[in-house]
Formats: structure tokens, C-alpha cells, sequence
């Protein structure tokens, strides 16, 4: 039913939530970019923030009937949610045990799929009643048998002047305050976001509690309490602050935040003197900073390629007169994404394309295993002497990830050095890019008279490595996408000559 009623009803762009290709993050985007915007020009943006009592439980079914035939609903669809809420009974249970049934005649269904919807419908059709007086909200609202929250509906001045006055409704004056919980989003009127960060790191803590008997048991490793931590804990953390300006020092209270939770979970402290960077890589978790990066610029990607008339895009390109304080200005939201751009080595065309964006942005939870039991300490100190490696395609750094090294020893006395990256490539996400068949090849070259072919020396260790991802300055052997990123690099160098003097091929034996 539910997916019968949105082929034939057309809500409104402003409506976020429970729709499809929508989320609260677009609406809080919005906001904060417009806040952003009025701030630099040094304008004033007045913010009032409507609350329903009891919205669900308040909806009169008559109205709901009225809204859904002026959206445009046929008349049998009609009938069928009417009949879904006829004679609807329930009863209240309580400590000495439950009432007798009732009729339930106004409201919605709680849990419902459908309701969410309905009250989407019901809203849209009362604002399209609506222009932009308050208390014309007010009555439009009641004459529907809605009501709104005194206590809970406030008003935000951002930018503020002396003399800005105050916002009544019905004659009295609507409370004001300088910070807002906007869709979960903590606003403040001098644009910053401290608050929000704080609010963050309780969420996070708030949820770690929850599941604190699971992540504090000894018995239970610490693979399956990272992948805890990642689904309950981090999520609450990181929700809105792909929309957030963080400072440096606001990102350090996340990580500390972090780091606390991980060392509880793990049973060590900072007397043990065990390095961060070990600690995440037990637990198989990134840095918050690198994972509020990556939903930044994930989200500005989603943004980048959304359309024209989107609201997110219209607040990036809006332009309002004005001009910015003296002095050291704030750091603006596309300052930002900016500096995230620059040290991922991404551009903005680069968002155009979905998959490599997200390829360019993702930063993996660090896969950290320990080393083959049969290596000896004399064998790897053929890796590293004096501090300093005796290879130039790796470098000494210090990281989460790691994979155990296996040096086989060849006839010559010297060793072949081999990488154990099963687990890596478990974890990794396989390119989809058509590797050429050698049979399409020899066919090609049929009726030629000479031929020949040309063998790259250490073909994968020419290909850069992204600085500061892995120990490898070269690309390495046994990656799971390795062999389809060198064969996209040779294409790339060979442009031109393929399928005309040459075809590249991989040989795998």
C-alpha cells in the first residue's frame, strides 16, 4: 500500500524524512550552510523551529481522509487505509496489569510502516496553506486538530544585532535561544560547533554503555568487540558531522573520546604504554578523523552529483551581499572539503564519478596481524638494518596495518620476500575493470608476420603507492586489485598504440 500511495502523491521537496533519496543530513546541511552564508555577509538569519504535541497521536482521521483526496489519492486506495483503521482497539499494560480494550479514534497507527507517510501527506497538504506568518502556522495546524508545542517551538537569531526584537505567538513571546537540536543536530547561533561535539562524544558514550557487557568481557576477542564498537558506538558519533566544520582541536576530543572507550574495551590503560596505533589495530578500528573525512567528502560527492535545483547545491552556490569581518575569518564548510580534497589528492571533477570517489576517499578500519610463527628474529632483520631499509620500495612507519612477511630462501642463499595478504583481500572490495582474454588477442593478430612480445622488470613495484597508506612506497605483490590497477596503468601509458602495434595482456602462471 505504501508503495501504491507514493506513485500517486508528490510531497514536497522540504520533506525529509521517510522519503526515498532523501535524508535529515540534506536538511541539516541547509541550515548550516545558510547560517555560514548570513554570518560572512554579516546579515541577520531568523530561525523559528516548530514543535507538534503528540504529533502522530493527534491526527484526526477525517483530516488525515481530507489531505490524502486533495494529494490526489484514488478513492479505492482511500478506502483500503480507512479500513485498516476501523474499529482499531488496543489496551494500556502497566505494573498491576492491563486495562480492558478501547476504540483508538484519532491518530496513527504507532509502528506502523504506513504511518510515516500518512503524516507526510497530512503535513504537506497543511503547509501548502501556510506563507510565512507564525501564527498562521498556528491556526492552520489547530483548524486541522494539531497543536502546537508552546513549550517546545523556540526562536534562534543568527548574527545577531542589538535590537533584533522577538517572535509572538498568539500574543506571547516565543522562547529564545542561542542553541537549537536540529534532526539531532546541535545548532548554535555564533555558528560554531562545539556544542555539537560535546553532544557527539556523549552519544558515543551513551552507546558504548549499552554494550559495555559485551565489549569489557574478557572472553570474547577483540576482532568481534571492534566490530561492535564500529556498529553501535561509532555510527552515534560520527551522525551530522559530515555537515560540521571541525577544527583540529574538536577532532583530538573525538579521537580521545575514542581512544578511552577502545582502551576499556581491551583492558589497558595508559600506564601500559601500549601505542595508539596498536591499540586500533587489535580492534581493527580507524581513526575518527580519518572516518568524519570520508563521510565529508562522501557526502559532498553525493552533493556534487545531485541535481541542479537541489537544495544542498543551491546553498553551496547561493551568494549573499556582503562582506566578511576583518580579521581571521572562520573556516567555512568548503574550506574544509578543500583540505580534505588536498590530502586525499581529489579534485572536484573527481566526484563526478561515484566509484572512483569513493575509492579515492575510503578510509579502511586497520587490519593488524601478528607475525608467522616460523620466522626468526634474524630473517627479518633482513628487512630493516640500522634503523634504515635495505630496499628502496619500503620505508620504515609506524600504522595499524600490517601483514605477517614470509621470506622463502632461494638456492642463491638470499630470500624471496613474499606477503601473507589473505586477510587484506578478504576485506577488499574487487575492481570491476575487464581484464583482455588472450584468446581475443591471438585472434586479432591473425595473418601478421611478426610479432614480439616486451616483458616489464618488477612490473607492480612501478606503480606509486598513496603516501602513508601502506609500508610499500611501490605497489606489492598479492593485493587483490593489484593486477587490474597495473593493467588500467599500462593501458593508460600504451593509449594510442593498442589493438594498432600492441596488446597488453597479464600473464598469470
Amino acid at each position: 500500500m505504501e508503495a501504491r500511495l507514493r506513485k500517486v502523491v508528490e510531497i514536497c521537496e522540504q520533506q525529509y524524512g521517510f522519503m526515498p533519496k532523501k535524508s535529515t543530513t540534506d536538511a541539516i546541511l541547509a541550515l548550516r550552510i545558510l547560517m555560514e552564508k548570513y554570518r560572512d555577509g554579516q546579515r541577520e538569519l531568523h530561525c523559528v523551529f516548530v514543535d507538534l504535541e503528540k504529533a502522530y497521536d493527534r491526527v484526526p482521521r477525517e483530516g488525515l481522509w481530507y489531505c490524502m483526496r486533495k494529494s490526489g489519492v484514488a478513492e479505492k486506495y482511500v478506502r483500503v487505509v480507512q479500513n485498516m483503521y476501523e474499529r482499531s482497539r488496543t489496551v494500556v499494560r502497566c505494573a498491576v496489569g492491563q486495562t480492558e480494550e478501547f476504540n483508538v479514534e484519532v491518530g496513527l497507527h504507532q509502528g506502523s510502516a504506513l504511518s510515516p507517510f500518512l503524516f507526510a501527506i497530512v503535513m504537506d497538504q497543511l503547509s501548502e496553506e501556510v506563507e510565512e506568518n507564525l501564527e498562521r502556522w498556528r491556526f492552520v495546524l489547530e483548524r486541522r486538530g494539531m497543536k502546537v508545542s508552546r513549550s517546545k517551538t523556540e526562536y534562534m537569531c543568527v548574527n545577531e544585532r542589538e535590537g533584533s526584537g522577538t517572535v509572538r505567538l498568539q500574543g506571547e513571546e516565543v522562547k529564545k535561544v542561542q542553541e537549537f537540536k536540529y534532526l539531532g543536530s546541535t545548532v548554535q547561533s555564533i555558528g560554531e560547533c562545539g556544542k555539537e561535539v560535546k553532544k557527539r562524544v556523549q552519544a558515543g558514550w551513551n552507546g558504548w554503555r549499552k554494550v559495555s557487557g559485551v565489549l569489557c568481557d574478557r572472553k570474547i576477542s577483540a576482532r568481534i568487540k571492534g566490530k561492535v564498537y564500529r556498529t553501535v558506538v561509532r555510527p552515534a558519533m560520527l551522525y551530522g558531522l559530515e555537515t560540521v566544520s571541525l577544527r583540529k582541536r574538536q577532532e583530538s576530543e573525538l579521537e580521545v573520546a575514542e581512544l578511552k572507550m577502545l582502551r576499556l574495551s581491551l583492558g589497558v590503560t595508559r600506564l601500559d604504554r601500549i601505542r595508539n596505533e596498536y591499540i586500533r589495530g587489535t580492534a581493527h578500528v580507524g581513526r575518527l578523523g580519518d572516518k568524519v573525512r570520508e563521510a565529508r567528502l562522501r557526502w559532498f560527492g553525493h552533493v556534487q552529483r545531485r541535481e541542479s535545483d537541489y537544495i544542498g547545491r543551491r546553498m553551496l552556490d547561493m551568494e549573499l551581499p556582503g562582506r566578511r569581518q576583518r580579521g581571521r575569518p572562520k573556516r567555512r564548510y568548503m574550506d574544509v572539503i578543500n583540505e580534505d580534497m588536498k590530502l586525499e589528492g581529489a579534485s572536484v571533477e573527481d566526484a563526478e564519478d561515484r566509484d572512483r570517489w569513493r575509492e579515492m576517499i575510503h578510509c579502511g578500519d586497520p587490519l593488524r596481524e601478528k607475525p608467522k610463527e616460523e620466522e626468526d628474529e634474524d630473517t627479518v632483520v633482513w628487512l630493516v638494518k640500522d634503523g634504515e631499509s635495505k630496499s628502496p620500495r619500503l620505508e620504515d612507519r609506524q600504522g595499524g596495518w600490517s601483514s605477517p612477511v614470509v621470506l622463502v630462501p632461494k638456492p642463491d642463499q638470499s630470500y624471496w620476500f613474499c606477503m601473507d595478504y589473505r586477510k587484506l583481500n578478504s576485506k577488499t572490495i574487487p575492481d570491476a575493470y575487464p581484464m583482455p582474454i588472450l584468446h581475443n588477442i591471438l585472434e586479432s593478430m591473425e595473418g601478421a608476420s611478426w610479432f614480439t612480445t616486451l616483458d616489464l622488470q618488477s612490473g607492480y613495484w612501478q606503480v606509486e603507492g598513496t603516501k602513508g597508506l601502506y609500508q610499500f612506497t611501490k605497489m606489492p605483490y598479492g593485493l587483490r586489485n593489484a593486477a587490474d590497477t597495473f593493467q588500467q596503468l599500462m593501458e593508460r601509458v600504451l593509449d594510442g598504440l593498442r589493438g594498432k602495434t600492441c596488446f597488453v595482456y597479464m600473464l598469470v602462471l
